[in-house]
């Protein structure tokens, strides 16, 4: 489902409902009647796949199963978007965004407001305000989270509305850094159309001067951890914010050698406070940075902080 292959949902979803039907283990038999709904109505049949939905998750109220129940629930309200049923689409999914809250599970946070910010923005496309804040409390939480996949869909949704509102620098911002450290896949399309995005958004005359703006600011950031570093030691808490916010400017540039000063500098950091996980972290990053570029000097450099931390 989260790859959006209905095919291969509904194959799985009706070997599941066969075999909890002849055990009798009605959680599965709801579980898989919701997924089987899900992509009979992604596939063929909208009206009856949504009506087995709803029935499934009738019977999930009515037995008190609430596990994956904001996670369906969300599903639904989009497919009923899709169908014209804006009003409809918004209630349950302020439903299930309340629920997700009350249960304790915030699995689907991300995937929820995404959800909420297709559909406000289908229901009013020339008033986009209310849409953009619901991709953009989305990706809040995809950052804080760790979410990756969702964080890169709900980017791409984003930079989609910027470009369409005439901001090329805003959508580049957004989806650089959501898509770095991902490679195209057949099981999930959004990779390949997000880099064909950033490519087309690279070449508009906003975004080259925005990329010449950070690169600029990339710099004097670097420039201020190294005087830092001098002045204060690496392991100062302004070395490391001004090291930070360097590498924070760098997304979308791999192979820049601020960015090598920037993954050092982070490394060392952490390195004087004794920072076992965050020197792991920041080696794995720094190996990761100079990987596409193995005659780099800085290869040398990022293996023995590697080498270190083990």
């Amino acid at each position: 489902m989260f790859r959006a292959d209905a095919q291969g949902t509904l194959r799985d979803a009706e070997t599941l409902v066969e075999i909890a039907g002849r055990n009798g283990l009605a959680w599965f038999l709801n579980f898989g009647s919701l997924s089987r709904g899900w992509a009979r109505a992604r596939l063929s049949d909208r009206d009856a796949g949504m009506a087995e939905m709803r029935e499934a998750l009738g019977k999930y109220a009515d037995e008190g199963f609430w596990g994956f129940f904001p996670h369906f629930l969300g599903r639904l309200a989009e497919l009923e978007a899709e169908g014209q049923g804006a009003e409809a689409a918004l209630a349950h999914i302020d439903e299930a965004v309340t629920l997700a809250r009350r249960t304790g599970e915030r699995w689907t946070d991300a995937l929820l407001h995404r959800i909420r910010g297709d559909i406000l923005l289908k229901a009013d496309s020339e008033h986009s305000v209310r849409a953009e804040d619901a991709y953009r409390a989305a990706l809040s939480i995809t950052r804080v989270r760790g979410a990756r996949s969702f964080g890169l869909q709900v980017a791409l949704r984003l930079a989609k509305l910027n470009q369409s509102t005439g901001r090329p620098a805003d959508a580049h911002g957004v989806l650089a850094p959501a898509l770095e450290g991902f490679s195209p896949t057949p099981e999930m399309p959004e990779i390949a159309e997000a880099q064909a995005l950033l490519g087309e958004l690279a070449e508009t005359d906003e975004v080259k001067a925005e990329a010449a703006r950070r690169q600029r600011l990339t710099q004097l950031h670097v420039a201020r951890g190294v005087a830092l570093f001098a002045a204060r030691g690496g392991g100062a808490p302004a070395t490391t914010a001004a090291f930070a916010r360097a590498r924070e400017w760098t997304f979308g540039a791999e192979g820049a050698p601020e960015r090598f000063v920037a993954d050092f500098g982070l490394w060392a950091g952490s390195y004087v406070r004794g920072e076992l996980p965050s020197m792991r972290a920041h080696a794995a990053a720094f190996l990761s940075d100079v990987a596409a570029k193995t005659d780099s000097p800085k290869a040398g450099i990022a293996h023995r902080t590697a080498g270190i931390t083990c």
